[in-house]
């Protein structure tokens, strides 16, 4: 009897545990459904009358159509058998290395039976409502874990999920708003801190975490590697001896998971390291850097916030409103305070606060900004000196101090005493935090030209030939068109975050992108870009249509307008004339045309006998003695003799011609002119000695008196370069 009853105790105890643990699965997934509605009912609703058409991300931006394009490549390179690293469909022929790009390829496969289905605008709006709801519903999964209360968990939660750091990067950053995966790396480690999960599990779940956000983000999966190591550093100072070998041997295993993850993740390492590892920093950190004015003002994107006049007094830097991501707000920064008052004593409390306040002093980047002026060094300028670390940008860390904030917020409300006034603080935070709907910043309709949308393409290109599409790359969606065409075309340009260099040596490049002619021979430098890059059809979309005409009626072109589009054919004569030119033949003689002018100009001013202290570009092209490209830009009274990278003025009894370039792009002009120079400085002001073996980039200055103008004017040549003469160069 006493066997039957210690049974029925041990069922009954059984059946009541699975049903608790059902419950508590049932309520996580309730709260699931409260952070969806939430995400649908702000940013999905607005949607509902074009779900396919209109997209969540600021309108004017080229990243949507990025991720967009992302979304598409990897089903097509996979399924076409491509090597998925490496595209040829962008940048062509050339193509681009994409394990530097964001592209994100595990969202992209996951979404592919939507995207084959509806089309990639319904993926990406999907993917992007349940990125905030993700987010939100890990940080709740971590931060009950830790205060043992739902409703706190709840409004911890929403902190995180729905910061301003998510708000901002709502509107065109997919990449930045998947990062669901770093809260459930902390609660893992949790686990095994409290001896709830197995050493195998911890690793095998923590290298899938690791993978999966590393395959949704690059960068936050870098950025939580240097934080978490930061927070373990910390735990190991801070806790007592007695739990100091649990945090050593969770840092161990971390370290396993790591290796284990970069196994899983080792092609992509590959491409990533090996075949095209950028030197610089894609973006300077000053350009994404936080303020500390911006923790305290609102941007416009929150519904308190102020206005955009306003708002840029604290984030003035040009990366935009959606990158500032700073907000914390004196509701949010009295919670913390209070709470550190009372739980300072605490390995905890020490641990969260650190943490928030190292992050947040990082997120102000290598140099405190104010305004527009870097003034005194900050911690982070030692991370620039790193590798790897120097191409982050700062000002995106504040999604680890919003975890860390969520953290506090729900500690803060179930520590004692039990008050009304934090729970009303509590919510003046979550009302803080409400985005401003009605401004549109997150809702953009698509505006694809129907002889992409229609397939009209198909009549007029042949399969995977290069096209030359205007607005170029970052301008408009090409990137988008190209996908929606199911990469039937390739392009020399597109937008994948940062140019390859070998097209940023083009120096048509910036004809391209301003959309005007910077130099008098721009119509040549184009015709050899569409040369070099196999270019054989022109394709005008937008306002590219009223503004490039103009601009290519210098390559004798006529354009055949099509549905919505305008295209030009780019004859085999002018491809076969300049094939084989490169960048480097192109910026030479750019370069030699720029110098060469000036060189007769100066020599015409001179000999006609006017004050040399009077010589400038300006006075020479009012004179009727210099033409001057639109790269000079608007006269500068305090730097006369500039001209964009062009310099003309006396120096000392001589003058100086100057230009700024590469030691490629200039050493022909340097041996044509360096005879009839008195001196030659580069780059300046060090002299030139013998032959320079590295490419170094500065400003090159050559002086000249009366007898060494002429001279280099009879020295001057025409400088049209063909793929016959390019050796010459």
């Amino acid at each position: 009897m006493v066997e039957s009853g210690s049974s029925g105790s041990s069922t009954g105890s059984a059946t009541s545990c699975q049903s608790g643990a059902a419950q508590s699965w049932v309520a996580t997934a309730l709260v699931f459904a409260l952070y969806q509605a939430l995400a649908i009912a702000w940013f999905g609703l607005p949607l509902v009358s074009d779900f396919s058409h209109t997209y969540i991300g600021q309108p004017e931006t080229p990243d949507p159509g990025a991720h967009m394009w992302f979304l598409s490549w990897w089903p097509y390179a996979l399924s076409h058998h491509i090597n998925p690293f490496i595209t040829k469909m962008v940048w062509a022929p050339s193509g681009y290395n994409l394990t530097w790009a964001t592209s994100i390829p595990l969202p992209a496969l996951v979404a592919y039976p939507i995207t084959r289905v509806w089309g990639l605008v319904v993926s990406l709006n999907v993917l992007t409502l349940l990125a905030p709801a993700l987010a939100a519903w890990c940080a709740f999964i971590l931060i009950r874990h830790v205060c043992k209360s739902s409703l706190p968990a709840i409004i911890g939660g929403y902190v995180f999920g729905f910061s301003p750091y998510m708000l901002a990067q709502l509107m065109g950053h997919l990449c930045l708003i998947l990062v669901f995966p770093v809260p459930l790396a902390v609660y893992l480690v949790l686990l095994r801190m409290e001896r709830r999960i197995s050493r195998i599990w911890f690793v095998i779940w923590l290298a899938l975490a690791g993978t999966t956000l590393f395959l949704c983000s690059e960068e936050v999966f870098a950025m939580t590697v240097v934080f978490g190591a930061c927070a373990m550093a910390l735990a190991t100072l801070l806790e007592h001896s007695a739990d100091r070998h649990k945090i050593v041997e969770v840092c161990a295993l971390t370290a396993i998971a790591l290796v284990a993850t970069g196994i899983m993740l080792s092609p992509f390492l590959f491409y990533e390291f090996f075949r095209g590892f950028p030197r610089q920093p894609p973006y300077p950190p000053l350009n994404y850097e936080s303020s500390l004015l911006s923790f305290l003002i609102p941007s416009p994107v929150l519904l308190i916030g102020w206005s955009s006049t306003i708002a840029s007094i604290a984030h003035p830097s040009g990366s935009g409103w959606a990158e500032d991501t700073a907000y914390i707000g004196i509701p949010l920064l009295i919670i913390i305070a209070d709470y550190g008052r009372v739980k300072w004593r605490t390995v905890q409390g020490k641990i969260l606060l650190i943490m928030l306040g190292l992050i947040a002093v990082a997120s102000l980047g290598p140099r405190l900004k104010i305004r527009e002026t870097a003034t005194i060094p900050l911690p982070w300028i030692i991370a620039t000196k790193l590798p790897l670390l120097d191409k982050a940008m700062p000002g995106r860390f504040m999604m680890f101090a919003f975890l860390a904030a969520g953290l506090i917020v729900a500690l803060y409300l179930t520590t004692a005493p039990q008050r009304l006034l934090k729970w009303l603080l509590a919510f003046l935070v979550v009302v803080s935090l409400i985005p401003d709907l009605p401004t549109g910043w997150w809702f953009a309709r698509l505006r694809t030209p129907r002889f992409f949308a229609n397939g009209i393409f198909r009549k007029y290109l042949s399969k995977g030939e290069i096209t030359l599409i205007l607005p170029y790359g970052r301008l408009d969606y090409s990137m988008l068109w190209q996908a929606q065409s199911g990469m039937y075309f390739r392009m020399a340009g597109g937008y994948v975050g940062v140019n390859p260099p070998e097209f940023e040596r083009w120096p048509v490049l910036k004809t391209l992108y301003d959309e005007q002619l910077w130099t008098k021979d721009s119509p040549l430098q184009l015709e050899y870009f569409l040369a070099a890059h196999h270019v054989k059809t022109i394709i005008l979309a937008h306002q590219a249509r009223r503004i490039w005409p103009a601009l290519l009626s210098g390559l004798n072109l006529t354009g055949l307008a099509v549905e919505d589009v305008t295209l030009y054919q780019v004859p085999p004569a002018v491809l076969e004339k300049y094939a084989g030119i490169t960048a480097d033949d192109a910026s030479a003689a750019i370069a030699m045309e720029d110098f060469t002018a000036m060189v007769k100009a100066a020599n015409a001013y001179w000999a006609r006998g006017l004050p040399l202290a009077e010589l400038n570009p300006w006075e020479a092209s009012r004179l009727g003695l210099l033409p001057l490209p639109a790269k000079c830009g608007r006269f500068d009274p305090n730097n006369p003799q500039w001209c964009g990278d062009l310099w003309l003025g006396k120096y000392g009894p001589t003058v100086a011609v100057g230009i700024i370039g590469d030691y490629r792009a200039l050493s022909k002009l340097i041996r044509r002119y360096r005879p009839a120079a008195k001196e030659v400085f580069f780059p300046y002001p060090d002299k030139l000695g013998g032959s320079i073996t590295t490419n170094p980039t500065g400003q090159l200055v050559m002086t000249f008196d009366r007898k060494g103008l002429e001279q280099a004017v009879a020295a001057s040549a025409p400088n049209r370069i063909s793929a016959r003469k390019r050796n010459d160069m």
